[in-house]
């Protein structure tokens, strides 16, 4: 998990309870749901909760959470890529990496940043095959569909334009620069497919969801292709109403910032 140790220890001290058998009694069991919203922002609480409440309530709490701090986003962005075929060799992009980090003063930097704008192109390189490729993906007309499954020769001649729009939501999207690159990649060398897809970022942070607005919808120029649904991604009614649509999920970063018990 990606919290400093430091920030961790400034926390008043909870009293974790594990679940299982020797779990107390529910009734006595005190969740982030549970307590008076004053309460919960503030840490005040002295009462015994389980693990997964205390590390949601440390990283996600919309006053105190470490992922919801609006003076200082704990995610960093590079202010300009770093120009890696100037670089040596490993201490070169050491060094490169050490002075955005004192530049920035961040908490800290994810590969997608850091390599940025090319992880982003890799990945919508990567989905943009398998949409082209997948004989279900092919058309939004289901009979058209099966037919081009039957015949796979047929299959590379059908327009870019007759294919199902290409779907993508990213949990956790951190400062939108995944999204950014990912869409201008594609606008760049898929402008069909672009002119047809849409990104969403499923994000539970307040000050990163206006983040991820302003970096990919306004700066990046794909306000008609970009939204975000500001809430839980393990709440079903953060994503709307259910669809049978195909679509790709992306999570990066995510698994060691999911509540979790021992």
């Amino acid at each position: 998990m990606n919290v400093p140790i430091s920030q961790l220890a400034q926390a008043p001290k909870y009293r974790l309870v594990r679940s299982g058998p020797k779990s107390i009694p529910c009734t006595n069991r005190t969740t982030a749901l549970d307590l008076p919203k004053p309460a919960c922002s503030q840490f005040t609480f002295n009462s015994p909760m389980q693990l997964r409440d205390f590390i949601r309530d440390s990283l996600y709490d919309l006053q105190n959470g470490y992922f919801s701090n609006q003076k200082s986003p704990v995610v960093g962005y590079l202010r300009r890529p770093i120009d890696f075929p100037l670089l040596a060799g490993q201490t070169a992009y050491l060094a490169a990496v050490q002075r955005a980090y004192t530049e920035l003063q961040t908490s800290w930097l994810t590969p997608v940043e850091i390599f940025s704008p090319h992880y982003g192109a890799a990945i919508g390189n990567y989905i943009t095959q398998c949409h082209l490729a997948d004989p279900l993906r092919q058309s939004s007309d289901p009979a058209s569909a099966r037919w081009h499954a039957s015949a796979p020769s047929r299959m590379s001649s059908l327009p870019e334009s007759e294919m199902a729009p290409l779907t993508v939501y990213e949990i956790g999207g951190g400062t939108g620069t995944l999204a950014k690159d990912l869409l201008g990649w594609l606008r760049q060398h898929h402008p069909t497919v672009y002119a047809s897809c849409h990104y969403t970022c499923i994000e539970i942070s307040p000050a990163l969801a206006a983040l991820q607005q302003q970096r990919v919808a306004h700066e990046g120029g794909h306000g008609d292709k970009f939204s975000v649904r500001r809430g839980d991604a393990c709440d079903h009614s953060t994503w709307g109403p259910a669809s049978q649509e195909q679509c790709f999920v992306l999570a990066m970063e995510v698994l060691d910032n999911m509540p979790h018990d021992r």
